[in-house]
């Protein structure tokens, strides 16, 4: 998902420069979108991030056959649909060379620790929602549990080989080098089409290829900005980003990676030309990289959380984040003339003495920040409709319920609210010494930066690592803990891929435990399992400082990768074939 908000930010802020476009929107008679419209007319490579397909066709079948209860006849017009919608994407964007098909396989830890959070909410949600429509005479429907979009299901097996087929069909139809890594191959489908073209880097290739990448995440918008290569052009469904129209707009958008560099670039670099004094000599002034500006602004963002990382409790996208961090940035960059990151191909270093001047003058602003959200009057949406049943699910979405609020940041003095917030969200005890433990915190997030830098900018440094915690640091806090910490020389362990029924055993509710082996049922359903306290089927979500319910972070039991992983030694010599093919690593297929 990425920094949640990244887009809509974008385009509220760009929407002037035409980054986001489709083919008849453009005006040939102006230079700049001729030759944009001649790229887009001449593409190499179409790279797609499947997930973003298969979710929404898999979503639209079920809408468009609310009364089919035979599971594998709705399951196969789904994967039919899924194949249909490739095939247009491909006629759509007609790429000249090649066609990179990616599925999300095995994530590291860091990635299914959220898994597990969304997949358990999920079903916990399911419940809810079913029971107010009952209390109102609605329609309940048919459901499909989305969690077979997951690495190890029968479902899985059965698209992989209809895309396989699929493959075979293009490749003699169209003559394209034709590239499909499968749900059986482990990274998230983002990633290893990011690393394909970094591939290219790292080998000496001349890459003067132009790009379309197919995906809906911000994590795309990140790591294509993040390879400094030009002509690159995500293709993404058009929405609505604001209460305007879209209707001037194909359903399929262009988001131009080139123009978004230099709209994020003119900003900041006006921001420091802004604060330049006279007096500061012309190299000074002509020394602002555009790249590594692009890269600064990428580190930044990451405060702002991401799927790895919550964001610091005073900087939120939607109260201005990322424009108090640009401001601060400018200013810093100021005081030292230099940047944050040096990040290539194979490595990334922090300048810690650029990141703590940045920490320390957020820091000065973050209790203003805490006070004023504090007394600032909650927006409450207001429903439209007069139907019983709609304005319950309003409430419910829009949080309108009593939400008991014991940290109150913002009230009283700064030390009494930092330590309310860390015996919530931390269960920080009196025996507990406050600094010691936040510095423990600040010291697990700093290396959380760390690895979501090189996971983005280099490749993945540890599958084992993970933040332990739901909820961040201080800035005030950071700010008083970096220069102690030795953010380039952290050393991750490598480790390896969780096998894909690990995977599932690790994000799945018991609810959905009929997902997995037979013999892996049991680990989920029976209350004798050493593992069944890690599968609650109740629990309760927490809600502050959220502004919808969707927001809500469930109170999981931590996970316990280890134990998983002992448990599953156990169960697996038990597999069938079928099975064991399923839980196999694969290669890419190459057509």
């Amino acid at each position: 998902m990425g920094v949640p908000g990244f887009f809509l930010w974008l385009w509220k802020r760009y929407k002037g420069s035409n980054f986001v476009f489709n083919k008849g929107s453009l005006d040939i008679s102006k230079e700049c979108d001729k030759q944009t419209l001649n790229k887009i007319n001449s593409i190499d490579e179409f790279l797609l991030d499947l997930n973003c397909a298969i979710h929404p066709m898999c979503f639209k079948v079920l809408a468009e056959n609310p009364d089919l209860n035979n599971l594998d006849k709705l399951e196969n017009k789904m994967m039919n649909r899924v194949i249909e919608y490739i095939d247009e994407l491909v006629n759509y964007v007609d790429p000249k060379k090649v066609v990179y098909l990616a599925i999300d396989g095995v994530a590291p830890v860091a990635k299914i620790k959220q898994q597990r959070m969304r997949r358990f909410k999920s079903v916990h949600d399911k419940v809810l929602f079913e029971n107010i429509k009952k209390k109102h005479g609605k329609e309940i429907g048919n459901y499909w549990n989305n969690s077979a979009i997951t690495p190890g299901t029968i479902f899985m097996q059965k698209l992989k080989n209809k895309i396989i087929a699929y493959c075979k069909t293009l490749k003699e139809k169209k003559n394209l080098n034709i590239i499909f890594s499968t749900s059986n191959t482990p990274a998230e489908g983002e990633h290893k089409l990011l690393q394909y073209i970094r591939e290219k880097q790292r080998n000496g290739i001349k890459d003067n290829h132009k790009y379309v990448i197919y995906g809906l995440d911000a994590d795309l918008i990140f790591l294509a900005l993040s390879t400094n290569k030009n002509d690159i052009f995500l293709l993404r469904e058009a929405v609505h980003l604001n209460s305007g129209s879209t209707q001037n707009f194909d359903s399929l958008n262009y988001v131009s990676i080139d123009v978004m560099k230099n709209c994020i670039y003119t900003q900041i670099s006006r921001k420091i030309d802004d604060l330049l004094d006279e007096t500061d000599d012309e190299d000074r002034q002509q020394i602002i990289e555009k790249n590594r500006i692009i890269n600064d602004f990428i580190f930044i963002c990451y405060l702002l959380g991401n799927d790895f990382l919550p964001h610091i409790p005073s900087l939120d996208i939607t109260r201005n984040g990322i424009d108090i961090l640009i401001n601060l940035y400018a200013e810093t960059w100021n005081n030292l003339f230099d940047y944050c990151v040096d990040a290539t191909l194979d490595d990334f270093k922090l300048n810690i003495d650029f990141f703590s001047i940045l920490l320390n003058k957020v820091s000065t602003q973050e209790d203003d920040i805490l006070i004023k959200q504090y007394h600032k009057k909650p927006y409450r949406r207001r429903c439209e409709s007069n139907d019983p049943y709609d304005r319950e699910m309003h409430k419910i979405d829009n949080l309108h319920f009593k939400i008991v609020n014991p940290v109150k940041l913002g009230l009283g003095k700064s030390e009494d609210w930092t330590l309310r917030y860390y015996e919530h969200n931390f269960h920080l005890m009196e025996k507990d010494n406050y600094e010691t433990f936040s510095q423990n915190v600040c010291h697990e997030y700093f290396k959380g930066l760390i690895w979501v830098s090189k996971y983005y900018f280099n490749n993945c440094q540890s599958w084992d690592w993970y933040y332990p915690y739901d909820h961040a640091p201080f800035v005030k806090e950071m700010g008083m803990n970096c220069q102690s910490y030795e953010f380039n020389n952290i050393s991750f362990n490598k480790g390896e891929p969780l096998k894909p029924f690990m995977q599932l055993l690790s994000v799945l509710p018991p609810q959905s435990s009929y997902l997995l082996p037979d013999g892996f049922k049991k680990i989920m359903k029976n209350n004798n399992s050493s593992l069944a306290h890690l599968y609650p089927t109740d629990f309760k979500q927490d809600f502050l400082y959220k502004n919808r319910y969707w927001q809500g972070i469930p109170a999981l039991p931590s996970l316990e990768i280890d134990s998983i992983k002992n448990m599953y030694s156990k169960y697996k010599k038990k597999l069938t074939n079928d099975e064991k093919i399923r839980n196999k690593v694969i290669e890419n297929f190459n057509f």
